[in-house]
């Protein structure tokens, strides 16, 4: 399954200072049929997370000092592209989705930037 997002780092600890990010960005994808995208919509949901939580209490596995969280309010599933920038300490990312204009022929729109420092 291609998909795309930005998350980032829940770190727990004392003095923790450290920013770390995880973009994953699959350019081209396929669609999922029917079922199958809803249960993906459903992977990500935070019903899922609760009860991916308490199974793993179930199961005896520790919480971890680190979690994940998106930067957004969800994946994205559309074709598109990450343009990572780096200047010097400062850095962001920006995804853009392949588009069609009036002509029909192709370009790219920007949909998220985030500056990551």
């Amino acid at each position: 399954m291609h998909h795309g997002y930005l998350a980032e780092a829940s770190l727990q600890g004392d003095g923790v200072e450290s920013r770390i990010y995880q973009a994953v960005c699959s350019p081209l994808r396929n669609a999922l049929p029917g079922k199958k995208s809803r249960l993906q919509d459903v992977a990500w949901s935070k019903p899922a997370e609760i009860a991916g939580r308490l199974l793993s209490r179930l199961a005896g596995i520790e919480r971890r000092e680190m979690g994940w969280h998106l930067t957004h309010g969800e994946p994205w599933f559309s074709n598109h592209v990450a343009t990572l920038e780096l200047d010097g300490r400062h850095a962001s990312i920006t995804f853009e989705e392949a588009v069609a204009d009036a002509s029909g022929e192709p370009g790219l729109r920007e949909f998220f930037e985030y500056r990551l420092a």
